[in-house]
């Protein structure tokens, strides 16, 4: 059998797998541009959202709210027990000044260990917490975005970068471990109050507000308005 065969054009063959290569070579070239441009969006540890009613708050990389507890002080957690089920603890091990968000300062963000040996993040010297509300039987943290535990308890408040006065739930101790007990001058007590054992009582003038130990309504530190 005799096939007949036709020869190409040399000339004819390099231009067409040039025209193949240079194909090749731009779809390589735009795949590589591509690649470049794409930025992948930044994950912050701790970061700010808005409130339309609070204002900036905290949160965690997830956008889960951050809390605050009144009766901690000093760097210590003293929420236990069923306490710590409903108000977990916050721990960003890995927090830096690379991956915290705008409006936030690293200095002043630290780490405590609980009493259960638990390590928590705390934000100016406050641990901070999550809220995770009892669901069907089970505590179950609250979604992004939520901000249900404010004001829980009158205890409870949404981290804040931005309070000008942070309320704390202790007692005041002087230097010599005495118990301090502030009475405006001229300042009729309850016949309720139970005078701390060895306290100093300092007389401060009538137009500041004073602060002094209120066993019947459980509030260890009450801030009266001030006296007209």
């Amino acid at each position: 059998m005799y096939i007949q065969t036709t020869s190409l054009p040399v000339a004819y063959l390099q231009l067409y797998y040039r025209q193949i290569i240079l194909l090749l070579l731009a779809g390589t070239l735009f795949s590589c541009h591509h690649k470049d441009d794409y930025t992948p969006p930044k994950t912050y540890t701790v970061q700010l959202q808005t409130h339309e009613k609070l204002g900036n708050y905290l949160t965690d990389k997830d956008g889960r709210t951050l809390y605050y507890f009144a009766s901690d002080s000093a760097t210590v957690n003293t929420c236990a027990g069923g306490c710590a089920l409903l108000w977990p603890v916050f721990n960003a091990q890995d927090i830096s000044e690379a991956n915290i968000g705008a409006g936030l300062s690293f200095s002043d963000f630290g780490q405590i260990t609980t009493s259960t040996g638990a390590r928590q993040t705390t934000y100016k010297g406050r641990p901070l917490y999550y809220y995770a509300p009892v669901s069907a039987g089970v505590n179950t943290p609250e979604p992004a975005g939520s901000t249900g535990g404010e004001a829980f308890g009158g205890v409870w408040f949404v981290a804040k970068p931005d309070y000008t006065i942070m309320l704390t739930r202790a007692q005041l101790v002087g230097k010599d471990n005495k118990n301090i007990l502030l009475i405006p001058q001229e300042h009729q007590l309850p016949s309720t109050l139970k005078i701390p054992v060895n306290p100093y009582i300092l007389p401060i003038p009538k137009v500041l507000p004073c602060i002094f130990l209120s066993p019947i309504n459980k509030i260890k530190i009450l801030i009266l308005a001030p006296q007209t």
